[in-house]
């Protein structure tokens, strides 16, 4: 993002490199999941052939939250996933990202972050590769997140458990791990060649 402090103002193209290493290095999408310009889609990410989240890209700084340029945005993407028949959107600058489902034609909430603040958020789970398939639920309603894809074959799994999402490893609650990389800076930053210092993903 230094080229939009020197300038005041910064290509699509580096809101794109960002939510590349959003999704590759926070959530376990792989490159090859990222199409680009796929119809007039900026970013189809796929998993095992089907078609998961399609995502418009805005310049940075172009989004705001609770803003019109927000709802344009997402009924643009909205328009795009129904041609392609896409279920899940998203819409970023690289610092604003709105993931959001398509339930009976209307958009219901899927993911709201700040790409530029530090840490992390598990509501970025929703949007990850193992995330994306499920329906989002509160932190408590017991999630199994070895559950397999049912799309691709398997069947959704369900737990009762008080402490909440377990991790699909430990199978203890996901509050005393976290599957997103932990970072010292924003992802902003790392993408502007700041070197992460955090502690990785466990």
């Amino acid at each position: 993002m230094r080229q939009q402090e020197r300038n005041g103002v910064a290509a699509e193209k580096v809101a794109e490199d960002i939510l590349q290493d959003f999704f590759t290095l926070a959530l376990d999408w792989t490159i090859g999941d990222l199409n680009h310009q796929v119809q007039y889609a900026d970013i189809v990410l796929t998993s095992r052939g089907i078609k998961r989240l399609l995502v418009e890209v805005k310049r940075p700084g172009s989004l705001r939250f609770d803003q019109p340029s927000l709802d344009r945005a997402l009924a643009q993407a909205h328009r795009y996933a129904d041609e392609q028949r896409v279920r899940s959107i998203a819409v970023s600058d690289g610092l604003v990202f709105y993931a959001a489902d398509i339930v009976n034609g209307g958009l219901q909430r899927r993911s709201i972050l700040r790409l530029d603040a530090p840490g992390h958020s598990l509501d970025a789970w929703w949007v990850s590769v193992d995330g994306i398939y499920r329906d989002p639920t509160p932190l408590d309603a017991g999630v199994d997140l070895s559950a397999p894809d049912p799309e691709a074959g398997g069947a959704p799994v369900r737990i009762s458990s008080d402490d909440g999402l377990l991790h699909p490893k430990y199978k203890i609650p996901a509050r005393c791990l976290s599957t997103i990389p932990l970072l010292d800076v924003p992802l902003v930053e790392e993408f502007d060649g700041v070197p992460a210092t955090g502690s990785g993903a466990l």
